[in-house]
């Protein structure tokens, strides 16, 4: 594979906002994470720690320079993951949105849609999320507060220092 001047490999890949089963399979067939590319065992909205947590990795992909995907259900080389758990939660386009949009500043674009695969004989729940880069051109940025305090804030049932 040819090398970026920077010494990163190229991703394999194409952030072009598609989320169907093909997609997901060929963000799984790039076998490891990228800076627009993350996969993520779980996902659980309803635990404040691990939202926040999700929020930032919304974040960091909605400012990479073509958005990111993350692709939930998946262990880091892109393998599908044992035990994939939703948590009972609906991971559709506008669940997600909301769920972000109350901690970032501007518009959000987040496209979303669950599949179940076959591999190695197995079925396997996994869901593509992609979060587009800003229209405007502005990154996404946290409101006022402070990430670090939040998590603590919400980790001893206190609510986070920023806004939901």
């Amino acid at each position: 594979m040819e090398q970026s001047p920077l010494g990163v490999p190229p991703q394999p890949f194409v952030c072009d906002g598609r989320v169907d089963r093909e997609k997901l399979l060929e963000l799984l067939g790039a076998q490891a994470e990228f800076s627009s590319l993350d996969f993520k065992r779980t996902i659980d909205l309803n635990d404040k720690i691990k939202k926040l947590e999700f929020i930032k990795d919304c974040a960091a992909m909605g400012n990479q320079p073509e958005g990111g995907y993350l692709v939930i259900g998946a262990e880091d080389n892109g393998r599908p993951a044992e035990g994939t758990d939703f948590c009972g939660q609906s991971l559709d386009s506008a669940t997600l949105k909301d769920a972000v949009a109350g901690y970032v500043d501007g518009h959000i674009d987040i496209r979303s849609q669950a599949h179940t695969i076959t591999h190695e004989g197995r079925s396997y729940q996994l869901a593509v999320i992609y979060i587009a880069p800003p229209r405007d051109g502005f990154p996404l940025v946290n409101r006022p507060g402070n990430y670090a305090a939040s998590l603590l804030a919400a980790s001893s049932g206190n609510e986070p220092l920023i806004s939901s």
